[in-house]
């Protein structure tokens, strides 16, 4: 008799791990088992420990997945920075002659998102309208608010920070003015992931900052009459889609097409007019043609320009909207580098060239 209630209760776990995973991802109502009065209770509670950490663990799994999704999209965004000659990235010096022993991160990382399971996917007649409303007009931008400091009073001291240049001519200037100034700078290339990495890493010693262009900060702060905070995204009303089928048409479709958001309100209302105009834009992306076609519903030539935040929009992916890294593209900006960044960047392979002979003729030295 024993032995048949073991065999009993062992096939019955895999039931009970299964209904307390499905029912944790997915916090539904489930049956007390009072079918005459259609009763309702919810399946987490404060009483049951065990259903809290599994909420808990699969939550933080959510969060990761996420976090490694959203890092794979940010790749395709380059940004510049200046480096040493081994290639470390350069803390910016203050003129305080104690501010170099004694700098260091005067913020904290952002505090970890809430872990909450993560939401379902929208249909496909809703995505575009959670969309547009991460954004807003240009126009809606609060209006500045004028301040005075007196840096001799103030005790807090300046933080040791590394600058993130999404213009490669910005960067190049920063690094001849460094040189000017009796420094060892060059110029790197590495991508908007390392910047949001180094946003999250709670054990950082500077703080990372993202220089956007110049052209998106006066279009989101309306030529300086208003406040920005963070780093502005641009897309329009209707919104962009880009996709790799020759035959979408119509609404949005999550399975062939990816809403567009770019670093450049210019590059937005240059994609825009040529869309409409022509029906669609193409383009070569990563080795493939892409077409850029509008979402039903424009009717002018011109369009409105909205603006949000990328960390609002990261801050969503994080928490508990993933699926918004398998919804949307991320359009590199379009700055082209002048004659001194393209100069760095050559010193920069030279450098690197240098040093590949240097090891293969090590290597042909060995073998003779």
């Amino acid at each position: 008799m024993y032995h048949w209630l073991a065999v009993a209760c062992l096939c019955a776990l895999p039931f009970c791990r299964v209904e307390s995973r499905s029912t944790v991802r997915n916090p539904q109502l489930r049956w007390t088992g009072s079918w005459a009065h259609n009763e309702q209770r919810r399946v987490l509670s404060s009483g049951s420990p065990a259903i809290v950490g599994i909420t808990d663990l699969l939550g933080r799994l959510d969060k990761h997945r996420s976090a490694i999704a959203l890092y794979r999209r940010l790749e395709s965004i380059p940004v510049y920075i200046a480096t040493d000659a081994s290639r470390n990235a350069l803390i910016s010096h203050y003129p305080l002659e104690d501010v170099g022993n004694a700098a260091e991160s005067a913020t904290e990382a952002p505090p970890a998102a809430a872990v909450r399971p993560a939401k379902h996917m929208p249909k496909a007649q809703q995505i575009v309208q959670e969309f547009l409303q991460q954004f807003a007009d240009v126009k809606e931008v609060v209006s500045t608010q004028s301040s005075t400091h007196d840096l001799s009073r103030m005790k807090r001291r300046i933080p040791a920070v590394v600058l993130y240049f999404m213009d490669p001519n910005a960067c190049a200037a920063h690094v001849l003015e460094l040189r000017r100034q009796g420094k060892e700078a060059h110029m790197a290339r590495t991508t908007l992931a390392d910047y949001a990495r180094q946003v999250d890493n709670a054990t950082r010693k500077f703080d990372p900052i993202l220089l956007p262009t110049s052209e998106a900060l006066v279009s989101a702060t309306r030529r300086g009459k208003g406040t920005f905070k963070g780093t502005p995204i641009f897309t329009t009303d209707p919104p962009i889609v880009v996709t790799k089928s020759e035959t979408s048409e119509g609404g949005f479709n999550p399975a062939t097409d990816k809403l567009v958001v770019f670093f450049s309100p210019e590059s937005a209302a240059e994609i825009y007019r040529g869309a409409w105009w022509k029906g669609s834009v193409k383009k070569e992306l990563g080795g493939e043609t892409v077409r850029y076609r509008i979402l039903p519903g424009a009717g002018k030539w011109s369009t409105r320009i909205l603006v949000s935040s990328l960390e609002e929009l990261c801050a969503r992916i994080k928490t508990d909207e993933p699926y918004w890294t398998s919804l949307i593209h991320l359009e590199p900006p379009t700055t082209a580098a002048d004659k001194h960044a393209q100069q760095l960047f050559q010193e920069s392979e030279n450098k690197g060239k240098s040093a590949w002979d240097v090891l293969h003729s090590f290597r042909v030295f060995f073998n003779y």
